[in-house]
C-alpha cells in the first residue's frame, strides 16, 4: 500500500490539528463511483482567514524540514518513515498543532497518517474517513457505539395494545450526533458516505460529495470559544472551504465560504513534473444570477 501511494500521480491529503489548544474542524469523506473513480473531499475549517490557495505540488517535489530551533532540517521527497516529526511552533498561530492526514490513491485505497507525540502510526483506512482528535483508532472504535445505525427506517414498534410507528422518513438514523465535535462529525461522515446511493460517474460523485459535506458547514458563530482573543475578537470556527478530488481525471475541486459556486484545475494540463509549486487564487465574490426575463 506504502509502495502504491508513493508512485500514485495525485494524492489528496486533508492536514488537521490534532492536540491544539483550540481543536479545529475538518472532515473528509472518499467516494467511490461505478465506473470506479475515486473522489477524496474535504472541509477546512478555521476560527481565522487562513488566506488559503490552490497549491500544485510537482510530482516528485524535494522538501526540506525545519528545526524546532528554526534551522534547516531533513531534506526527502518520499520517505515519510524516516521523517522525525518535532513539536515546531507555527509563528502564525502561536502554537505547534500536532497533524494527521488521509491519503488515497486511484484504486480506492486509503490511510491515516497521524504523528502522536513524534511518532509516526500508519492506519489502513477502509471506510475513507478522517476528523479530528483524538486519534483514529479511536474514532473506529468508537463507531462501536452506533451498531443499530441504518439508512433504512426502522419497522413500528408494538408494545402491548400500543404500536408505535416513527414520525417520518430518516428514522434509521435516530440518534445520530448532529454536533460540530470531531467525535460526532467522524460519526456522519461514516454514515452518509456510506449510505448514499453510488454515482454512476466521477462528475455525479464530486456533485454527491458537496452535498454530504453540506451537513458540516459551519456557519460563523456557530461554534465558538467561550472567551475573546487578546485582541477582544471572539473566535468561531466556520468552514473557510470545501474540496472534491477526482483522482482519475486528476481534477481539483473547490468552493469557498464567500463563493458557493463550484470552481475547478484540471491538473493535466499543468506541468506534473516541473520544478517549482504553483499557486491558484481562491479569492472571489459569490455570484448571484438573476433569472428575471
Amino acid at each position: 500500500m506504502k509502495h502504491q501511494i508513493r508512485k500514485t500521480l495525485i494524492a489528496a491529503a486533508a492536514i488537521c490539528s490534532l492536540l491544539a489548544p483550540t481543536v479545529h474542524a475538518c472532515t473528509g469523506i472518499r467516494l467511490i463511483a461505478e465506473d470506479g473513480t475515486v473522489i477524496h473531499a474535504r472541509t477546512m475549517e478555521f476560527a481565522i482567514d487562513i488566506h488559503s490557495d490552490v497549491m500544485m505540488v510537482p510530482r516528485g517535489y524535494a522538501r526540506t524540514g525545519t528545526t524546532p530551533d528554526g534551522k534547516e532540517g531533513l531534506k526527502w521527497k518520499a520517505n515519510i518513515g524516516n521523517v522525525v516529526v518535532p513539536a515546531v511552533v507555527f509563528g502564525g498561530w502561536g502554537f505547534a498543532p500536532e497533524a494527521h492526514y488521509i491519503v488515497h490513491d486511484a484504486s480506492g485505497k486509503s490511510i491515516a497518517i497521524e504523528y502522536v507525540g513524534g511518532k509516526l502510526n500508519v492506519h489502513d483506512n477502509p471506510l475513507g474517513v478522517l476528523t479530528n482528535s483524538p486519534a483514529f483508532d479511536w474514532h473506529m472504535t468508537n463507531l462501536r457505539n452506533y451498531v443499530n445505525f441504518s439508512m433504512t427506517n426502522v419497522p413500528p414498534v408494538k408494545l402491548g395494545s400500543i404500536k408505535l410507528l416513527p414520525f417520518g422518513q430518516g428514522s434509521g438514523m435516530l440518534g445520530l450526533p448532529g454536533d460540530f465535535t470531531p467525535p460526532s462529525r467522524f460519526v456522519r461522515a461514516v454514515a452518509f458516505s456510506q449510505s448514499v446511493f453510488k454515482p454512476k460517474t466521477g462528475a455525479d460523485a464530486v456533485l454527491e460529495a458537496f452535498h454530504i459535506l453540506n451537513q458540516f458547514d459551519i456557519p460563523k458563530g456557530a461554534a465558538r470559544e467561550h472567551e475573546k482573543d487578546e485582541h477582544g475578537n471572539i473566535l468561531a470556527d466556520y468552514t473557510i472551504w470545501t474540496s472534491a478530488s477526482d483522482l482519475k481525471a486528476m481534477q481539483y475541486y473547490f468552493r469557498t465560504y464567500e463563493n458557493s459556486q463550484i470552481r475547478m484545475v484540471d491538473l493535466m494540463k499543468m506541468k506534473i513534473d516541473g520544478k517549482d509549486m504553483v499557486k491558484i487564487s481562491m479569492k472571489g465574490a459569490e455570484n448571484i444570477k438573476s433569472l428575471n426575463p
